[in-house]
């Protein structure tokens, strides 16, 4: 692979999760095959992290949220893990010496300006399907907002934040990848970092059950007795920079390589899933941006949520890219073991599939156990964890508004 001074690396990594506070501890649960949930349904509206991997240890600045609720208990949980994310990738002086440090984040019940234009701009181009670097130049339009969430970020850090909110709901991780993966090559900034969260309140749970979102049991992704996801807090965010505002700091660890990034918006009227061949069209644009061929991937990190439309759509979509070679490249999905956590996922299963490439290694969900027919011989790669060289990895997001995500990351090269 030949290095480009337009490669955005990915440079540091941090998570909350029902699993774990940190990505150690939700690999090592993962290894277990253990579930992070506290409950089924949805009864404890924002305690998922807080009771699994907080409070439980005696970190009083979470106990807040059973005094305030979730938009006091955002702040706190976003600094926690940008904290950890900053120690991860070393940057705390770097960020000392910047007037101010771009922040995207992803969110997909977010209520601001911002979200309300993204989404407009996405109402706008829906019917015909452009992808997201097509109207890149509209969105670079929208400002960084402060609001409340920010000045504590900055009250606690010391630095100052500048911040753009994107709703392209479950998508939104992609998406705000996307956005910072042009901030960088357009030279807008050398260091991006770039995030996805979602924290639940009670009414977003009501209003899910009514429309048959929520599963009663586990989440089962591409099983034939998907009904629906479960509920869970998370967070999840990435240090991206240039090669260059890499090399220059003289940081030596790196995650891997964002090859491609591409985002559509193709609905599919009466579901809520995109059509198959949008998504389709989506991962076929990334993985020729990326220069790879089908043959190339080693890992799969599929949406995969347990809505059966979407889980559906997705199976059909990956068998029209990869046709045989389903039944051969491991497809993963671990919903089931921390829960969905709409934007928040895909950052989340990023940080999973980052460390199954560093470490050659392809963690085992619990489902499914009886995939969906049509493609019980998809390897789902249940049962056993698999040794397995990794080297370029396929993520997928898809949202019940029709954005759909495709982000190709590769190994990066050691010794350079």
């Amino acid at each position: 692979m030949e290095p480009h001074d337009n490669d955005v690396l990915i440079t540091g990594v941090a998570t909350a999760t029902s699993l774990g506070v940190n990505n150690a501890e939700l690999m090592q649960r993962l290894v277990d095959k253990q579930f992070g949930l506290t409950s089924i349904g949805g009864t404890d509206a924002g305690l998922d992290i807080a009771n699994v991997g907080l409070i439980d240890r005696g970190h009083p600045c979470f106990t807040e949220i059973r005094k305030r609720g979730v938009p006091e208990f955002l702040p706190q949980v976003l600094i926690h893990t940008i904290k950890d994310l900053i120690e991860d990738a070393g940057i705390e002086d770097e960020l000392r010496g910047l007037d101010e440090t771009p922040i995207i984040l992803g969110s997909c019940y977010g209520s601001t300006p911002n979200y309300q234009r993204l989404f407009s701009v996405f109402k706008d181009k829906n019917k015909s399907g452009l992808a997201l670097r097509v109207v890149e130049e509209e969105l670079y339009s929208l400002k960084f907002r402060e609001d409340a969430t920010t000045r504590k970020m900055q009250d606690f850090f010391g630095l100052r934040f500048a911040k753009l909110v994107v709703g392209a709901q479950c998508a939104s991780s992609i998406t705000a990848i996307s956005l910072a993966c042009s901030m960088i090559r357009n030279g807008a900034a050398g260091l991006v970092l770039v995030g996805a969260f979602d924290l639940f309140e009670a009414f977003t749970y009501t209003m899910a059950r009514e429309q048959g979102l929520v599963d009663a049991d586990v989440c089962k992704p591409f099983d034939k007795r998907h009904a629906g996801v479960n509920f869970a807090d998370g967070v999840g965010f990435l240090v991206l920079e240039s090669r260059k505002h890499c090399q220059h700091r003289g940081h030596s660890k790196v995650y891997g390589l964002i090859k491609s990034c591409s985002v559509g918006s193709y609905p599919e009227p009466g579901i809520r899933a995109p059509t198959f061949k949008g998504i389709v069209s989506t991962i076929e644009s990334a993985m020729e941006d990326a220069r790879l061929r089908p043959a190339d991937f080693d890992l799969i990190s599929a949406h995969a949520n347990g809505l059966p439309d979407m889980d559906r759509n997705e199976c059909i979509s990956l068998l029209r890219v990869f046709g045989k070679l389903a039944k051969e490249i491991p497809i993963v999905s671990y919903v089931s073991n921390v829960g969905y956590s709409f934007a928040g996922s895909g950052m989340i299963d990023i940080a999973v599939a980052l460390n199954c490439m560093r470490e050659s290694r392809v963690i085992a969900p619990l489902f499914p156990e009886s995939p969906m027919d049509a493609f019980s011989d998809f390897n789902f790669a249940t049962g056993d964890h698999q040794h397995r060289n990794i080297d370029h990895i396929l993520k997928i997001k898809l949202s019940f508004n029709g954005t759909t995500g495709a982000l190709v990351i590769s190994r990066f090269p050691q010794g350079e």
